[in-house]
């Protein structure tokens, strides 16, 4: 019985060497896993942290082109005021220029009109000027011919 008790012992302990082997390698197994898991939470984790500053600089531009996109509209709406003053006062200045350009004809025309009637008088007088001087002329010959004259 003593021997049937070793060659049990020694059934029993290479059945718990094999039992011991198997579970360490189930035991590696999962450590192996575990790690992986690990690793696989901290890349999770670091890709999660980049995205968050991803994010977060993306809403920052986001909310840079927001505030230049308000500061352009509100520009835009300066610029039509502007626009549509500067297009009044153009309205208004041509309109002048036409009434002013209306003046300047007419004045025109009556300057030519006072240069005619300049010119018509200037021929009377002439005319009357040379009327005259024949008029002396002849006074002059006759006054000179004249017995009292002398």
């Amino acid at each position: 019985m003593n021997r049937f008790l070793t060659y049990f012992n020694l059934i029993g302990v290479c059945a718990l060497a094999v039992l011991c082997g198997l579970q360490w390698q189930a035991n590696g197994r999962a450590t192996h896993a575990a790690d992986a898991a690990e690793q696989a939470r901290a890349a999770s984790n670091k890709q999660l942290a980049d995205q968050g500053r991803t994010l977060a600089a993306q809403s920052a531009d986001l909310d840079d082109l927001r505030g230049r996109l308000s500061a352009a509209q509100a520009s835009l709406a300066d610029a039509q005021a502007k626009l549509t003053t500067t297009a009044a006062e153009r309205d208004q200045l041509r309109s002048q220029r036409e009434r002013y350009q209306s003046v300047v004809d007419r004045w025109t025309a009556a300057v030519a009109q006072r240069d005619a009637a300049l010119k018509k008088l200037a021929a009377e007088r002439d005319d009357a000027t040379g009327r005259y001087n024949a008029l002396v002329g002849k006074y002059n010959a006759l006054a000179g011919a004249s017995p009292v004259a002398r």
